[in-house]
């Protein structure tokens, strides 16, 4: 006779497989859960920071998490804090270097170049170094820009102020005398706004003429505004020159005479119709 199964241990059974596969589950998941735990821990470097100080001033060492890889290798890179100490740097340098004023290709750090900057500037603030020396070659080159516009100069001697004669602060004309006839003749045209300046005068004359040396406007005679420049205004009152002979007035490095009015032209007076020959050198100011 076949046995019947006992239905209370069939439900004892069945209870034991739920149960047991619940916790099965349940140590299935925590498994898992923890293998995740593992594979994202972070890991710590030993950082020390020379920002960080404690008590007694010395730095402080802190574990500073970072990513892991995965490859074991342990290393602590980035790094979060730099610990740059006085003289660990070659190309810094340390605090103790000296200044250096190498401009070749020798070495020297960064703070040997610092301390020589400070030291030309302490040195021109102090004014204990000369721009410049008394010998040429050894003075400070100074070069005026091209389009550099005129700038005004104080020239004093004793205390007053120098004024540059316009036959020297001025770029001179010479124009050449010849004359045959006695006649008014023009032989220099004035300048608008500005007047002219003898700074030399030379006539030499064949026979016995009378020169005057006027100025004046009005074409080629000086007919208006007419004033004496040398003598009179008239021939008769200007250079009175013997046969074969000539006068020289100024020598060309200041100013002898000058027109009355801006913009007068300069003319010559003579008395007899004889060759008169002669230069004169003016300037424009």
């Amino acid at each position: 006779m076949q046995q019947q199964p006992n239905p209370r241990l069939q439900r004892s059974l069945q209870f034991y497989d739920d149960v047991t596969g619940a916790v099965m589950k349940r140590l299935l998941l925590a498994f898992g859960l923890c293998l995740l735990s593992f594979s994202a821990q972070a890991a710590t470097c030993s950082v020390t920071s020379p920002l960080a100080k404690d008590a007694t001033a010395s730095p402080q060492t802190f574990n500073v998490p970072y990513a892991d890889d995965g490859s074991g290798s342990g290393a602590c890179e980035p790094k979060v804090f730099t610990n740059v100490q006085d003289g660990a740097n070659v190309t810094l340098g340390a605090k103790a270097d000296a200044k250096s004023a190498a401009t070749d290709t020798t070495p020297i750090t960064i703070m040997q170049v610092l301390k020589q900057v400070s030291s030309y500037l302490q040195s021109l603030v102090a004014n204990s170094t000369p721009l410049g020396q008394t010998t040429m070659d050894s003075s400070l080159p100074v070069v005026v820009a091209s389009n550099q516009s005129a700038f005004p100069v104080n020239a004093q001697y004793g205390g007053t102020a120098l004024v540059a004669d316009p036959c020297q602060a001025n770029a001179a004309t010479y124009t050449p005398i010849s004359i045959t006839t006695a006649t008014t003749t023009k032989i220099v045209t004035g300048t608008s706004a500005k007047k002219l300046y003898v700074c030399y005068l030379y006539l030499q004359t064949a026979a016995a003429n009378n020169v005057a040396v006027i100025s004046g406007t009005t074409g080629g005679t000086c007919g208006s505004n007419t004033a004496a420049l040398i003598g009179g205004t008239t021939a008769a009152n200007g250079l009175n020159n013997a046969a074969n002979s000539g006068q020289a007035v100024g020598n060309g490095a200041s100013a002898v005479a000058q027109v009355a009015t801006n913009n007068d032209d300069i003319c010559l007076i003579t008395s007899a119709s004889t060759p008169l020959a002669g230069v004169i050198k003016t300037v424009v100011q």
